[in-house]
This record gives C-alpha cells, structure tokens and sequence, in this order.
C-alpha cells in the first residue's frame, strides 16, 4: 500500500504509521509544502496527516496518494476539522509522531490571534507522556517563553529551530515506533 497524505475530513484505512503536521496554518507560510518534500526524501513509509488544504500536490503527485475525495465522516457536533485533527493528532502522538512547527507569521489576520489553535493543541501535550517533536522559527510570537516552558516542563521533547532537523527527528520517532507497534 502507497503512503498516503491524509487530509481534512477524510478516515481512511493505511498500513503503518502517521506523522501529523501541527502548527499554524492561517496567516502562516506554506511549511506544509517542505515538510512534506524532507518526508518524502527520508523516508518511503510513512504516512501524513496534514490539516492545511493550502498544497503544491503536482509537486507530490508522483509518490503520495492524496485522500480527500473519500465519503466525508458525519458528525454530531459543528466542527468536523477539529474532530478530524484530534483523532489523528492522538493517532500521531501515540502511534507515530506529532510534528509541530511553529512557523513566524507571514501575513496578518486580524480576526484570530495568530497560531490560537496551535498553542491549544501544543499545551495540550505537555503533560501526557507521547512521541512530539517541536520546531520553533525565530520570530514566532512568544518562541523564547515556549522553548523555556517545554524545557522545565517535558525536557524529553527535542526542540528545533530548523524545519528540516524537525522533520528528521518526526521520522526517527515515527520509525522507531513503527517498529514497537506495526
């Protein structure tokens, strides 16, 4: 079975494990995009879920199976996304790797505070024992106080300021756990 890039709503049966894409997404750059490209190069296993609808896929065509044409999940509740990103951040965060990249913001929108999601779900971990891997830019809002935090709080979490070692870090966890559960 071909690794596949996961995408909002979708729950589609893979083989393997999964990294999840965490961080910011609206007002941010495209990360996703060479997140994905350092993946691809590393490693032929390993499957994405990735919730930024924002992808170069011709770039990707050749060696992904996008899956978002399947029959979409209904829900009772309004927000099928973050239903959609809680499953597959757990499925990550136990089973694979949670990958957050904490990219700078590139354009500013003045209806939410930039990364307001992210820094729930990055939280959200910081007591629970998991396979995350966090990646920081320089000049993301509130970078020093985050790495300060993570580092007397969960000291196990490796911390990264470029996107690529935290990529390589993703799949050295994802691979390790790939071989403990699969």
């Amino acid at each position: 079975m071909a690794k596949k890039i996961i995408l909002p709503v979708n729950y589609p049966e893979f083989e393997g494990n999964v990294i999840f894409l965490a961080g910011p997404v609206i007002g941010a750059p495209r990360w996703q995009n060479k997140a994905i490209g350092v993946i691809n190069d590393l490693d032929s296993k390993v499957n994405i879920a990735c919730p930024s609808y924002e992808l170069d896929r011709e770039y990707f065509r050749d060696s992904w199976i996008f899956v978002e044409d399947m029959p979409r999940r209904t829900f009772d509740r309004e927000w099928p996304e973050v239903d959609w990103q809680m499953h597959y951040i757990e499925e990550a965060f136990n089973k694979g790797c949670l990958l957050f990249w904490l990219a700078e913001e590139e354009k500013h929108c003045c209806e939410y505070p930039y990364a307001q999601g992210s820094r729930a779900e990055l939280f959200g971990k910081l007591t629970r024992k998991g396979n995350l891997v966090l990646g920081i830019e320089r000049g993301f809002p509130g970078d020093e106080y985050i790495v300060y935090y993570f580092r007397k709080n969960r000291p196990e979490t490796p911390i990264f300021s470029s996107l690529g070692k935290t990529c390589e870090k993703a799949i050295e966890i994802a691979r390790k756990n790939r071989n403990e559960y699969f």
